[in-house]
């Protein structure tokens, strides 16, 4: 597809899916999921994809149309000119023509565009008896010759109908009554062949006319008001979404006659697609007041392969497979996600096996890796309950009761904080160290000793053990709930309520002490190189300096309540909270990456080789997750490794 002559600059956008510790995406590359943060300020409500899959466009709820570059995701061109939601939008067959609809007040219209300039063709303002009609549904024919416009509200004054427009004057060509009984038309699309044109209709009805004649030639009943409807590619079966179901029918001549239900949505099916090579059903539906979802359906048998909730507080809107099947994408809030379809197994399935859960079954808040990357664990103050994992295979090796877990500078041994606090060899688990000394939270000061917290409803003290023997060595003056060590073991620091406190693990003498105007602290960790140590809570994320403990980053509008870590160089903050990972250099003090989790994130940990592990709780569900994920090698791309992101 050639979107025209003209030479563009792209605008620079934020991708989730960006590598928060890497650079460059390889050409071509595409990743399981890419969640991304669209550019657009409110909502995104429509997607497709240009015929050759070169480029993808969305709607959104603050009137603007985007058109971007699918490979990197880079801004075309914005198409400004509605003046409400942009409900839907289609690319003409050949692509050189975006329709737009809006339905909402005071737009109310149809937009032509043409793709090589932006330039807006036509606006279809659609008028019955003088009155202003709301257009609910767009189609092009599959000759690209025609635009279909379905409207009406069954209304004296704005009947029902399907007008055809022709794409070379603009004229109105035809001009197809729907019958009157009761409610608006919906969507409109197509038969393949082009012969015939079908309309969902809120009086539980798809209705089919001959595009020639005008004349009604079928009718497929349905349980509910009829939302959105598509046709498969050989244009055999016909589907169409409604309250909480997507039902398909199998066309017999001029009959329709229902064969198939697919249920488990939540609320209105708004969003229907069917995959070109016909194996998959996508549909988005309103969800409950935690967010829409997308479901994908096998189109033969079905069978439910994947779901996924959409953006907290989205409603289910636009979903569409791409031009050969490969993948999907589907909106919600600011976001579109796309979803590789190639993921799925021969019988339809996603690998489930390749994409394990890591710490189901109850709320994580702790996470950590062994330097050399080849351990997990995780640790939950709710159950009581430390993991630790394999992470060639995520395969889970043992369990602790306990609450934290910390490894030694060379990966060999663990400690875990508990009722007791107890050391472990890494490879087969053996005790080797147990001391009486309740903690809640526990991490190393170098090689040589750790450091930990109680936390009660009578006491938040630290201590310092030796790290071979678990043997108390030092009691530190200031009160603790959170506490992190050096690696090279010069500093230990603790944060209690609103108060940081900075030691020289050497003498233990207090080096500096800071008092921050925030609220409860939910992590604290040092930087790699001990040069800086940062924490957050509910009302910001803070870096100090060390020694004095000055003020290197304070961001109070990032929402970051679950976790802090830097990366390997210590230049990169990375945050996690309100179900968003990002990015942060500390040079320039810019947001460089984001990646949206679909959890709410509980801690963030990274290694040298930049995995980056997240203990989070599931947002759709009663079970939590650890995630564990990795930016690909030369990548700008975030894989997920670890595929509980989606809620699987």
């Amino acid at each position: 597809m050639n979107i025209g002559t003209h030479s563009f600059r792209t605008a620079a956008v934020a991708i989730v899916a960006l590598g928060l510790l890497g650079a460059g995406q390889a050409q071509g590359q595409r990743e399981n999921v890419k969640i991304f943060s669209s550019g657009h300020r409110l909502t995104t409500m429509s997607v497709d994809y240009s015929p050759d899959g070169e480029f993808v466009a969305t709607g959104a709820q603050d009137w603007v149309i985007q058109i971007r570059r699918r490979s990197d995701l880079s801004l075309v061109r914005s198409l400004q000119g509605h003046t409400s939601y942009v409900r839907d939008l289609k690319y003409s067959p050949n692509g050189q023509l975006i329709a737009s609809l809006c339905e909402s007040y005071p737009d109310y219209a149809v937009r032509l565009w043409r793709v090589s300039d932006g330039a807006l063709l036509k606006v279809f303002k659609l008028t019955d008896n003088g009155a202003r009609v709301s257009a609910f549904g767009i189609a092009f024919s599959p000759d690209g010759t025609k635009l279909a416009i379905s409207s009406g509200t069954s209304s004296v004054d704005r009947p029902r109908s399907i007008k055809l427009f022709r794409v070379t004057d603009f004229g109105l060509d035809k001009t197809i009554p729907v019958p009157e009984t009761g409610g608006s038309l919906n969507d409109v699309v197509y038969r393949p062949n082009g012969t015939e044109i079908a309309v969902g209709c809120e009086d539980q009805a798809i209705r089919m006319f001959d595009v020639t004649t005008g004349d009604q030639i079928g009718t497929a009943s349905y349980v509910s008001g009829v939302f959105k409807i598509a046709y498969s590619a050989d244009g055999t079966k016909i589907f169409g979404s409604g309250d909480g179901t997507v039902r398909r029918f199998e066309s017999t001549g001029m009959s329709f006659s229902p064969e198939l239900t697919m249920s488990g949505m939540v609320g209105f099916v708004r969003g229907l697609d069917v995959s070109k090579d016909g194996r998959f059903v996508a549909c988005s539906d309103d969800g409950t007041g935690s967010g829409g979802n997308m479901t994908i359906f096998n189109a033969s048998t079905g069978a439910q392969l994947y779901r996924a909730q959409q953006t907290e507080g989205s409603n289910g809107f636009g979903v569409r497979f791409s031009p050969n099947s490969a993948e999907v994408a589907y909106c919600g809030n600011s976001y579109t996600t796309f979803l590789n379809t190639n993921t799925m197994t021969s019988n339809g399935q996603l690998p489930l096996t390749a994409n394990p859960t890591i710490g189901a079954g109850t709320t994580l808040s702790r996470c950590a890796f062994s330097p050399d990357g080849l351990y997990a664990g995780t640790g939950s103050l709710e159950s009581k309950n430390v993991a630790v994992y394999r992470v060639s295979d995520q395969k889970l090796l043992r369990t602790h009761l306990g609450t934290d877990i910390a490894f030694s500078s060379t990966g060999d041994n663990y400690v875990v904080a508990g009722t007791t606090t107890r050391r472990y060899r890494t490879s087969d688990g053996v005790l080797l160290a147990t001391a009486a000394i309740s903690t809640n939270r526990i991490d190393y000061v170098g090689a040589n000793e750790v450091i930990t917290a109680e936390n009660t409803s009578s006491s938040s003290k630290g201590r310092i053990l030796d790290a071979s023997t678990l043997v108390l060595l030092h009691t530190p003056a200031a009160p603790a709930f959170l506490v992190s060590g050096t690696r090279s073991g010069n500093y230990y620091a603790s944060i209690f309520r609103t108060s940081v406190t900075l030691y020289d693990a050497a003498t233990n003498a207090i080096l500096a002490t800071r008092t921050n105007a925030s609220s409860f602290p939910w992590d604290f960790k040092f930087s790699p190189d001990g040069r800086r140590l940062a924490f957050c809570n509910n009302d910001a994320v803070v870096v100090l300096n060390t020694p004095n403990l000055s003020v290197a980053y304070n961001n109070e509008a990032l929402f970051a309540f679950g976790g802090v870590d830097f990366s390997a160089d210590g230049n990169r903050l990375l945050t996690i909270g309100s179900h968003q990972i990002r990015a942060i250099d500390l040079a320039t003090q810019a947001t460089v990456a984001e990646h949206w989790s679909g959890n709410i994130g509980q801690s963030l940990r990274t290694t040298p080789a930049g995995d980056i592990g997240t203990a989070a709780t599931a947002r759709s569900k009663s079970s939590p997750v650890g995630t564990r994920l990795k930016p690909v090698p030369g990548s700008a791309i975030l894989s997920s490794i670890d595929r509980s992101l989606i809620n699987l």
